[in-house]
């Protein structure tokens, strides 16, 4: 809607926005740093962990789009609160692709799992598996199987990765795990922005989506960075709703006055 009145090529604030719009921060960088460490290396799971609305997930999603090849099949669960037959069954049916497969015993799921992530690592390719709100899983039967899951080698290595996204509280429940916790290769945290992560985070999306670097004014982007607290799923809703109402009220740029019109806004509603 107001693209055009903007001079925008895309919505710099869309939460499924491609790559270009990902916005490496210090603890963003690091833990695509460790996590691809552990992908390329073969090992069986890491575990990245941070507050609701840091982008865990679409850091992941952003890692598993910028893999080589040969790391291959990818899966993102974004529902993992099954039970373990129900988990093992979408696994093998999302990760060989065969019809009828999600409705399979756990036991007969498994060999056939097991068979396809064997033919894939013979052939030289390594599955990959994220499991967004892994927190969820902490009294599961899921984590066991994830732990089991690991043990299917070729080489001495595992056949699968898996990538755990959680909140904080995952970490300290997952040492009562002791198993999968002595497997866990690398934790990665991700932290809350600091103002000048704000500012760059906010300028960069606007450039990738064709607009000017100070669409937003330094106090526009005080202002967010007050209310989102640093978070940036909040930084992304103010600074889209911002850009609708300056659009709806005929401005040339965005200021504080803005923020607050939308904060306001979001309060009553």
């Amino acid at each position: 809607m107001y693209l055009q009145h903007w001079g925008l090529r895309n919505r710099p604030f869309d939460p499924s926005a491609d790559a270009r719009f990902f916005y490496p921060a210090d603890s963003q960088q690091a833990a695509l740093l460790k996590l691809r460490y552990v992908v390329e290396n073969r090992q069986g799971l890491a575990v990245i962990v941070g507050e609701s609305g840091l982008g865990k997930s679409y850091a992941l999603a952003y890692l598993l789009r910028q893999l080589p090849e040969r790391f291959e099949p990818r899966l993102q669960i974004a529902f993992p609160k099954l039970s373990l037959e129900g988990f093992l069954s979408y696994l093998s049916a999302e990760l060989t692709g065969e019809e009828g497969a999600a409705s399979l015993p756990a036991a007969a799921a498994l060999r056939r799992l097991e068979v396809t992530l064997r033919e894939g690592a013979q052939a030289g390719r390594h599955c990959v598996v994220v499991v967004d709100d892994a927190h969820l899983l902490i009294d599961s039967p899921v984590l066991t199987g994830l732990r089991l899951l690991t043990n299917l080698t070729h080489e001495g290595l595992p056949m699968i990765t898996f990538l755990l996204a959680a909140q904080p509280d995952f970490l300290p429940a997952l040492q009562r795990w002791n198993d999968l916790n002595d497997r866990v290769a690398a934790r990665c945290l991700l932290k809350r922005f600091d103002l000048a992560q704000t500012t760059s985070y906010i300028r960069h999306r606007i450039v990738a989506a064709g607009g000017e670097p100070e669409l937003f004014t330094a106090t526009a982007v005080a202002t967010i960075h007050e209310h989102a607290q640093g978070i940036p799923r909040r930084i992304n809703r103010l600074g889209d709703l911002a850009l609708l109402i300056g659009y709806a009220e005929e401005h040339q740029q965005i200021d504080a006055e803005q923020i607050e019109a939308v904060v306001d806004e979001m309060i009553l509603a």
